[in-house]
């Protein structure tokens, strides 16, 4: 679910900046099938293992005898990477090509997929998952503009429309497709084939990538990369994160301190850098013109709050379900689906809601998201199980579904459409971004008792209080969005 807008954010920022006319789509043949099928492999697996993960963390705890701290890098770890990755990803593409940097992609993909799979330590997997996100960065951004080449004309609508409903599947299906192959263990390989299932298919899409998809010229104005801005994003993201878990239980005091003032400085580096770079004409990671627009920088922040507090929320609900609630992994696929089901209902009502409410949705989303939040705190502060808890998670399920769908255009629609592809390269490594750092902070509350002697109220406390910063953040997006349509206001 977090992921599906991930991806959205280039295919909304074309549609909401040039309002393109509607073009009745036209069917498509076998072969346009089979090409799309390919290309949404690459998108779909990066979502999917986002997700997939989550409720395999108890299982690789057991198995690895990972540390807390471990468990959220192996989540927050795949993110940063991730985060750091897509801009330069993107601009990759229009450097050497976009089927063969997607190629490229897949392959590594597939090959550090593997190396999750044999990782036999907490340590060597939180690696592995920095690898996977950062493949997973070269892989992503080139998803959008192949099926705008490889469908042109009054196909392209049909192909954007299996684009976004392959994103909601991997949402939806990450958690559910997890629990079900732990469950199956097959040939014993456990949480492992969470991993091991995307070799098979990136050596697939590999194989039917190089018969299938077109070849493009790479423009020869394509820019270079900011090699320097990627390396001072990634790093102070690491060093920003890696206090915040693996650190709080590993480093002195003093080490995680000098780290987050360490982050802190390469931020304010990466600013001067980035204004510098514009003013000599050089590429840039975030053109300062476009973040010098108020509007702008109020929907960077209100994606990055949003989504920090709905990855979060995935992550501790994970975990408490196993760990508090003894489900099985499968089992607690299965609640998740009930709030996959909730987010789809909701985000498909949402052009009839907009309507009929006559508010805007992100606002009354987030309230609607809060309020499941808090419904949820009391059920687990009264200690209610999985009879109760799956009624909150439907209020939860629908205001994540009504926030998700109209905040992009929100952020973007004051934007001229020059700046629509840039805005939304920076959107999406914000949404990576609020996905490692709601991990890392939101667990960082919950987790920290989480090995404790096994105790049913403390497991219920700690979600509950877990509950009450996701709440506060909800909260937040509310308050950020009502800035931004006041912003509108006085602009209009």
């Amino acid at each position: 679910m977090s992921g599906t807008t991930t991806s959205n954010l280039g295919a909304a920022a074309g549609s909401v900046a040039t309002s393109p006319p509607v073009i009745a789509p036209s069917r498509l043949t076998l072969a346009d099938i089979a090409r799309l099928l390919v290309i949404l492999a690459g998108a779909f697996m990066v979502v999917l293992d986002f997700f997939i993960v989550l409720v395999a963390l108890p299982s690789i705890a057991d198995d690895l005898a990972a540390t807390p701290g471990q468990l959220q890098l192996i989540v927050a770890g795949y993110g940063i990477a991730n985060a750091a990755g897509l801009i330069a990803g993107g601009k990759l593409g229009d450097l050497i090509g976009r089927r063969r940097m997607f190629l490229l992609g897949m392959a590594l993909f597939g090959l550090t997929s593997v190396a999750c799979g044999l990782s036999t330590s907490g340590l060597m997997l939180v690696v592995a998952r920095f690898a996977q996100g950062a493949a997973g960065a070269l892989l992503h951004p080139q998803v959008l503009a192949l099926l705008g080449l490889n469908f042109p004309g009054d196909k392209r609508p049909r192909a954007f429309a299996a684009y976004a409903m392959a994103m909601g599947l991997a949402g939806v299906a990450g958690q559910l497709l997890g629990g079900a192959l732990i469950e199956l263990n097959f040939a014993q390989t456990g949480w492992r084939s969470c991993f091991f299932i995307n070799a098979p298919v990136a050596l697939a899409a590999i194989v039917l990538g190089l018969r299938l998809l077109d070849r493009e010229t790479p423009p020869a104005s394509a820019k270079q990369l900011d090699l320097m801005g990627i390396a001072l994003t990634a790093t102070a993201l690491t060093c920003l994160i890696v206090p915040l878990t693996y650190g709080r239980e590993s480093l002195s005091g003093v080490a995680n301190a000098a780290l987050l003032a360490t982050a802190v400085a390469l931020a304010m580096a990466f600013a001067r850098s980035q204004r510098r770079r514009a003013a000599s004409g050089l590429a840039v990671m975030v053109p300062p013109s476009v973040v010098a627009a108020r509007h702008f920088r109020l929907g960077v922040a209100t994606i990055m709050v949003f989504y920090c507090g709905v990855a979060s929320f995935y992550f501790v609900l994970g975990l408490h379900l196993q760990f508090t609630l003894a489900l099985s992994a499968l089992q607690s696929g299965g609640v998740f689906a009930i709030l996959g089901g909730a987010f789809f209902v909701a985000s498909m009502s949402s052009s009839y809601l907009a309507r009929a409410l006559k508010r805007p949705l992100v606002e009354v989303g987030a309230l609607v998201l809060a309020a499941g939040h808090l419904l949820q705190m009391a059920v687990a502060a009264a200690g209610g199980g999985i009879g109760v808890v799956w009624i909150p998670l439907l209020v939860e399920g629908a205001g994540i579904g009504l926030v998700m769908a109209p905040l992009v255009s929100l952020a973007l629609s004051r934007l001229p459409s020059q700046h629509a592809g840039v805005a939304a390269g920076i959107l999406s490594t914000m949404q990576s971004t609020g996905n490692a750092l709601g991990v890392a902070v939101v667990g960082f509350f919950y987790i920290a008792g989480l090995w404790l002697p096994a105790d049913l109220v403390m497991g219920h406390t700690r979600f509950a209080e877990a509950l009450t910063l996701l709440a506060v953040l909800a909260l937040a997006v509310w308050v950020l969005a009502r800035r931004i349509r006041a912003e509108a206001d006085q602009t209009a």
